[in-house]
């Protein structure tokens, strides 16, 4: 008799721990795995599956500069000196140009770019604009400033040029730029900060 109870109790305690067991594996499997910002998926906006992260962003590069740009922002108001460089905005740039190549977009000709802008903003780029203050170029890019500021102010912040309202090209591969501080500041499952730079299909 104390032999069988001894038996059931035994049998008892191990089908208890064989269901503990089970649980665990259950809500192991029910909880998702955490992932740092690196591992996760590409970002596909919900609400609109043509806005993408572009995935080349999470490069220490350029993370770095939109780290930059998205603590300082390119000034638009107040004058404010800023801490980041052209180099930023170069990398900027090349995030850009990597989502419009992965989406398709057709480059257009030289010749055809020119037609546009003559048509679209009455500016020649055929011909010498180095007096006009209204047309600007700071490396590859071609501005187009609307709204004018003092010339000691441009010297004071030179990253102003790059503010609204001005329309910014990369005239080397000829395409208007939407937007080159256009990044989301994000946490992943550990709460750790990262850039995500997002592109629609329609840029």
């Amino acid at each position: 008799m104390i032999v069988l109870l001894s038996l059931s109790l035994l049998s008892c305690q191990g089908k208890d721990k064989e269901i503990t067991q089970t649980e665990q594996i259950a809500t192991q499997e029910q909880e998702p795995k955490k992932l740092h910002w690196w591992e996760l998926p590409q970002f596909v906006n919900p609400d609109d599956k043509t806005f993408k992260e572009i995935m080349k962003g999470r490069e220490e590069k350029y993370q770095q500069a939109m780290k930059n740009l998205s603590y300082d922002g390119v000034p638009d108001s107040g004058f404010v000196e800023s801490d980041y460089s052209i180099n930023d905005l170069n990398l900027m740039n090349e995030l850009y140009y990597d989502g419009l190549k992965s989406m398709g977009f057709q480059f257009p000709s030289e010749e055809v770019f020119n037609q546009r802008i003559k048509e679209f903003y009455g500016v020649d780029l055929t011909q010498d604009q180095s007096n006009n203050p209204r047309v600007r170029r700071v490396g590859d890019f071609l501005i187009l400033v609307p709204k004018l500021h003092a010339e000691k102010t441009y010297k004071e912040v030179p990253m102003l040029v790059f503010s609204y309202p001005s329309i910014v090209f990369d005239l080397k591969r000829r395409y208007y730029i939407f937007s080159l501080t256009s990044a989301w500041d994000v946490l992943d499952d550990y709460d750790e900060i990262y850039y995500r730079f997002e592109m629609s299909s329609l840029d």
